[in-house]
């Protein structure tokens, strides 16, 4: 991350999830927190078994609340795949008010990308590999009329992709795992 971008560090490692005023979505498989397999302490699970909602999840409406004014930012996370999905499926959401959400996706051979609603995907930024902690980055820039985000694996050159939006339009929380009935069932941490 870069020096003064804004940001919420948000782990595991000592607390639940009710804990960090994260919400969970259920409907398609399970979200537990677990130390099988963690890179230290505990990490959550998602292990989506049919094609249905199933994520975890923190906002502006969730308490604690994600902090507000957010129009430049990044999130820095660790994820491992015990099985890649069987179908294209998004894997993180950034929600943003006035439209605009970013969605970060992997394939079925482990590929991410990363795009806005209605716009062009990235280029695949790197590959997953089963059973390995990969570093994922995603940075937002929202203060101009076009919307710029950055998205980068395991220290690999970032790729960037934009799409036009209001200025000053703020990331109000993200989502791991599938919100809708799209993509494929897979098990990460």
């Amino acid at each position: 991350m870069a020096a003064g971008d804004a940001h919420e560090l948000i782990g595991f490692d000592a607390g639940t999830i009710a804990e960090e005023g994260v919400t969970t979505t259920v409907t398609g498989g399970t979200v537990t927190l677990t130390s099988n397999g963690a890179r230290n302490g505990l990490c959550a699970r998602i292990n989506r078994t049919s094609v249905a909602a199933v994520a975890f999840n923190k906002s502006t409406s969730t308490t604690p609340p994600y902090p507000a004014g957010k129009t430049t930012g990044a999130l820095l996370c660790y994820m491992k795949f015990d099985t890649l999905p069987s179908a294209g499926s998004v894997i993180l959401t950034g929600t943003v008010i006035a439209g605009n959400d970013v969605q970060i996706s992997v394939g079925t051979t482990g590929q991410l990308t990363g795009v806005y609603v209605g716009g062009t995907a990235t280029n695949a930024v790197g590959t997953f590999q089963v059973g390995a902690w990969n570093r994922v980055e995603w940075t937002w820039d929202h203060t101009t009329t076009t919307h710029t985000s950055t998205l980068s694996m395991n220290g690999n050159t970032a790729l960037t992709f934009t799409r036009p939006g209001t200025a000053a339009t703020q990331v109000d929380g993200w989502a791991f795992g599938a919100g809708g009935a799209t993509g494929g069932t897979y098990d990460m941490s």
